[in-house]
Formats: structure tokens, C-alpha cells, sequence
């Protein structure tokens, strides 16, 4: 990976790998686990650090199908461990046609519940965009990376500036 980012498995299950092309600025990323709806997570996380406001925009180019909720996007993320508040925009494979090709999932408390919103039953490709300023944090989609739409936000008051943001896959 550049330098500046860092990639592991989070949460436990099957190993997952990066590979970051320089000539064309993508990055290809496998994960596995049990995923990030519950009240502990199991990914892989491609990340760097954030301190203070920052963003980070992806094109989700394809999502392989391993089951419906199997999901590749973007993370603003509290602390490296399964539990921790975290913030995520992405694309689902959605193998059952439903309204959540396109989704937020996020957590507010420590090994709290994870909420979700649908953006949409569109899937891949697709643009999503995660962005901290100061205490809010917010979630959004975009069909072509100059109009966005926000699909969540929240303030949230005590979250270190310090942070990680990154590209998941689970």
C-alpha cells in the first residue's frame, strides 16, 4: 500500500489482501468476515490516519456477490477493534433486488447497535463519500462524483480528533 496507509483484518475471519495500482490510482481489495451490522464487526479496512476534518470519496467499481449483504464503501472509524463507533457509506452486491444496493451503516456508542439507511437499490458502480467536520459526520452517494446526495448525518460530541478513515470491504 502507499505510504501513509495500513491494511488488516478486523474482527477475526478469513484473511483478506490490497493490492494499490500507482498508474491508476485504484486500489483492489478482498475481504471476508461476518460484516459491520451488529454490535461487533468483521472487515477488511484499508486505512490511514485522520486528525481533524477530512473526507474521503471512492468509486465502488464492482462488489462480488458472496451474499446479499456483502459490501465494499468507505469509513470514518473511532478505534482499530470490532466494537468501535465507526461511520460508513457503500455499495452492497443487493442479490435479492431490494432498496439497499446503496447504503450507510453507522455506530454511535461503543459495542452499541449499528443503524442502517437505504440510498437506494442501484448498486455498483456507484461513488460514496464519508466526511468528518468537527462533531458531525456525514454520509453520501453520488451517481457521478459532482452531484452528491446526503444520506446521513450526525453529531456526535466527545469523538477524538484523531481518528482513521479508509476503504472497507466485507
Amino acid at each position: 500500500v502507499p505510504a501513509g496507509w495500513s491494511s488488516q483484518d478486523l474482527g477475526g475471519g478469513t484473511a483478506g489482501s490490497t493490492q494499490y495500482q500507482a498508474a491508476t490510482d485504484s486500489w483492489t481489495i478482498k475481504g471476508n468476515g461476518t460484516g459491520i451490522m451488529g454490535t461487533s464487526d468483521e472487515f477488511r479496512y484499508v486505512y490511514k490516519a485522520l486528525n481533524g476534518d477530512g473526507e474521503l470519496a471512492a468509486r465502488v467499481a464492482g462488489v462480488d456477490p458472496v451474499n446479499d449483504w456483502s459490501m465494499a464503501g468507505v469509513m470514518i472509524r473511532v478505534l482499530l477493534i470490532p466494537g468501535s463507533p465507526y461511520i460508513f457509506m457503500g455499495v452492497s452486491a443487493n442479490t435479492d433486488g431490494k432498496d439497499h444496493g446503496v447504503t450507510f451503516w453507522g455506530r454511535e456508542a461503543m459495542n452499541g447497535a449499528a443503524e442502517q439507511v437505504s440510498a437506494g437499490a442501484t448498486g455498483a458502480p456507484h461513488w460514496v463519500k464519508v466526511k468528518r467536520t468537527g462533531d458531525t459526520f456525514a454520509a453520501y452517494e453520488s451517481l457521478d462524483n459532482k452531484q452528491w446526495t446526503e444520506v446521513y448525518s450526525t453529531s456526535v460530541s466527545g469523538i477524538p480528533k484523531s481518528v482513521y478513515i479508509g476503504y472497507v470491504v466485507t
